[in-house]
């Protein structure tokens, strides 16, 4: 068994990783792949990231700032369906097949992230199966919420219509 050296660079961003909710619990075997695969990126203000119909490439843990996901309804002005600030991740489509991006992400507060190369990602899966377990079950704890909320906010705005 060859071991691997982590650079301070990796060591940083595995310090970050272990900040988040969504990953807590993994083992430090877990954080030093994903740091080796992961980037810190910082975007201004009005950097799109992603456009709905993109191939998604990448998984972004937000830091600090806001990234809004918006989606354009056919003949309507864009409107935002998520808010992700400081401690919360998206982009965990671009690990399901086709990977297509079902909206925009819009930076609208400057914003820094740790980028996961989603490709990669799935490349480190197929040598550890308890690495996918864990992310999947998280990604899909994270996609229960989401939708969870999707339906609230819709039975909300079907509620305000009808009053």
């Amino acid at each position: 068994m060859s071991v691997r050296l982590i650079s301070k660079d990796e060591l940083q961003i595995v310090s970050a990783l272990r900040q988040f909710e969504f990953l807590r619990g993994m083992s430090s075997t877990h954080f030093r792949k994903l740091a080796s695969i992961t980037q810190v990126h910082e975007y201004p203000e009005g950097t799109i990231l992603h456009q709905a119909g993109d191939i998604g490439k990448s998984i972004y843990l937000v830091e600090e700032g806001q990234v809004n996901i918006e989606v354009d309804p056919p003949g309507g002005q864009p409107v935002t369906v998520l808010k992700i600030e400081a401690g919360q991740v998206f982009g965990l489509s671009s690990l399901f097949p086709p990977q297509r991006k079902m909206g925009r992400a819009k930076v609208v507060r400057p914003t820094r992230a740790l980028v996961i190369d989603a490709e990669r990602l799935r490349e480190l899966f197929k040598g550890d199966h308890e690495l996918e377990r864990a992310f999947l079950n998280r990604t899909a704890a994270i996609i229960n919420q989401r939708v969870k909320a999707t339906w609230l906010e819709l039975a909300h705005r079907t509620v305000e219509k009808t009053e």
